[in-house]
C-alpha cells in the first residue's frame, strides 16, 4: 500500500504519476528498532552463558563415578522426592546430601 491508501491528499503531479508512491515503515516495527536488536542480542548472550555453564557442569559430572552420576540424575532429573532417591541408593536424605557434597568437593 502506498500513501494513496493512507488518506493523505495527493498533489496533482503525484496523482498523474504512473510510479507507485513510496511506502513508509513504522519506526515502532520491532525488527528495525535498535533497542529491540540490543535486547535480542543480550538475551542470546544470556542463553550462551547458561549453555556454557551447563557444559562445564557436565564435564564435572563426567569425572564422577557411574553410581554418583546416577544418584545426581535421579535426584535432579527424575521428578522424585529426595527421600525416595536417597532410599533407592541406600542413603538417608541427609547422608545423601553429605555424600554429594563430599564427592563434588573432591572433583572441584
Amino acid at each position: 500500500m502506498g500513501l494513496t491508501h493512507s488518506g493523505i491528499e495527493l498533489t496533482e503531479e503525484q496523482a498523474k504519476s504512473p510510479l507507485p508512491m513510496p511506502t513508509t515503515t513504522s519506526p515502532s516495527h520491532s525488527n528495525g528498532r535498535l533497542l529491540d536488536l540490543i535486547e535480542k542480542k543480550t538475551e542470546k548472550e544470556v542463553q550462551i552463558d547458561a549453555l556454557t555453564l551447563s557444559l562445564q557442569q557436565a564435564d564435572v559430572v563426567k569425572k564422577l563415578s557411574v553410581e554418583d552420576q546416577r544418584l545426581l540424575q535421579d535426584l535432579y532429573h527424575s521428578c522424585r522426592s529426595a527421600e525416595d532417591v536417597a532410599g533407592d541408593h541406600g542413603y538417608s536424605k541427609r547422608g545423601m546430601y553429605k555424600h554429594i557434597n563430599v564427592v563434588i568437593e573432591k572433583v572441584l
